[in-house]
């Protein structure tokens, strides 16, 4: 069977990303799934891991043998890892335990126990022991005799999630074979440890239920409850990426996003003068506001100063001022002490800034609005710096556009750039095609407006669920 590598670092956990799009009955749920599994499989190798890609997941898993890797996070498409980074920092705790097979085992009555095909760890180490036995498909009133597990008397959640399983002595009869009835069977014959996922696993993951048109009703909510927040309500007071520096004099146009402190070192870094121009551009109105509120604060206190702001704003709602915080409130003093670690007479500084620097608002899409004249948003002025973040490959606005259509619109905007001001240094922290393609950061993340790489979809590293040619 047909398994695409996307290559990254690690060589000791690998991700087998198992295509299930063909069971998806309806077609705009196809569409959102698609377009979600593209951000997801290139999250997780510019995380740092390998991810075998393909329809077979014992083909993927025979794959992760050959290559000697140790552990193996199998996953569906349907399946999302949420809330930043916190899955991957569990996942490697997680893998240190004493653990054959991690996952969600739900008891599923008249029909055998069930490996949850969203998302399972599996020891690849022990599985190549026993001879890497097949997972097991779901087989409906397929009558078998089975040995039963023992289980908690407790749950997770409902009556059918128990807490853990272990080998049992009795036997019976089930009706029906569910996902990974096999390896389960096997593994309590050999005693070997099952673990359920823990609440650090569990917590930070989401699973979409895509074959099942009700629950997938459900489940989106959060989809779109993420990109409604995150397009409108939602402030980053500081930045989860680290500024470019050039050494080629002053700026005298900085165009970012209106998000964080990190505009400032982009300015300490590389200069600034009473003719320098900074332009928050962002369509979220809400981050605009406070960033319009930011240039105008005396310096002190950050945290206290940006907590009372928009406690101040959203009282009315009567809602936890964490969900209009991109990043824990709890980290807020931690980044601010850093940033005074970086800026050590830090008064001084800004009062500087505020007397020289001239500020501007924008309120504009560039990645939807193709329409946008460069001229609304970016002035002819030597020096500028053009900051675009990760804006086409944004985690609650991917599953709604297309990496075709983000890649496309990327490849316009730059273009336009190119054509009004050339010379304009265009950053990108991560771009629609990253993890897709092979390029080095030059001319790919970095790079003048005329000199920065295009990319075309049919030159991508194309998944299962695309080879439809929908790439092309």
């Amino acid at each position: 069977m047909n398994v695409i590598e996307f290559k990254s670092r690690n060589e000791e956990i690998v991700f087998c990303m198992v295509d299930y799009t063909h069971t998806i009955t309806d077609d705009w749920t196809r569409e959102v799934i698609k377009n979600l599994s593209d951000f997801v499989l290139s999250n997780i190798v510019g995380k740092g891991y390998t991810v075998l890609q393909g329809v077979n997941e014992e083909a993927l898993l025979t794959r992760a043998v050959s290559d000697n890797y140790k552990h193996a996070v199998v996953l569906s498409t349907g399946t999302e890892f949420i809330n930043g980074s916190a899955f991957f920092e569990a996942l490697e705790h997680a893998v240190k335990l004493d653990y054959f097979i991690q996952g969600h085992i739900p008891d599923r009555g008249e029909g055998y126990y069930q490996l949850h095909e969203q998302c399972y760890i599996i020891n690849i180490e022990m599985y190549r022991d026993i001879g890497s036995p097949i997972i097991g498909k779901s087989s409906y009133y397929d009558y078998h005799e089975q040995v039963v597990p023992l289980r908690s008397e407790e749950n997770i959640h409902d009556d059918y999630t128990p807490v853990w399983i272990a080998p049992g002595t009795e036997t019976r009869v089930y009706a029906h074979k569910w996902h990974g009835w096999n390896i389960i069977s096997e593994a309590l014959e050999k005693n070997l440890p099952i673990l359920v996922f823990q609440e650090d696993i569990r917590n930070n993951k989401k699973f979409y239920y895509p074959d099942y048109i009700p629950a997938f009703r459900k489940a989106q909510e959060y989809l779109y409850g993420k990109q409604v927040v995150s397009s409108q309500a939602l402030f980053y007071p500081f930045n989860t990426e680290t500024p470019a520096y050039f050494n080629n004099g002053n700026i005298n146009q900085l165009v970012v996003q209106a998000s964080g402190l990190n505009w400032i070192d982009y300015l300490t870094q590389n200069g600034y003068t009473s003719e320098t121009t900074v332009n928050f551009v962002d369509n979220n109105l809400f981050a605009l506001e406070c960033m319009q509120e930011i240039v105008k604060w005396d310096g002190r206190d950050y945290p206290t100063f940006i907590k009372n702001y928009i406690n101040e704003r959203c009282k009315f709602l009567n809602i936890d001022i964490q969900q209009r915080i991109a990043i824990p409130i709890s980290s807020l003093e931690e980044h601010w002490i850093n940033f005074l670690q970086k800026n050590t007479q830090w008064l001084d500084l800004w009062k500087d800034i505020k007397n020289k620097v001239t500020f501007k608002f924008t309120h504009a899409d560039l990645v939807l609005n193709r329409s946008l004249p460069v001229e609304a948003w970016l002035s002819n002025k030597s020096n500028t710096v053009i900051h675009l973040s990760n804006i086409f490959n944004y985690d609650p606005t991917a599953p709604f556009v297309s990496v075709r259509t983000r890649v496309e619109n990327e490849n316009f905007l730059i273009s336009k750039i190119a054509e009004f001001l050339p010379s304009a240094c265009i950053v990108f922290s991560q771009r629609a095609s990253d993890n897709f393609v092979d390029l080095p950061l030059r001319n790919h993340h970095i790079a003048s407006a005329s000199e920065m790489q295009l990319i075309k979809t049919n030159e991508l590293q194309c998944p299962t669920w695309h080879m439809n040619g929908d790439w092309q």
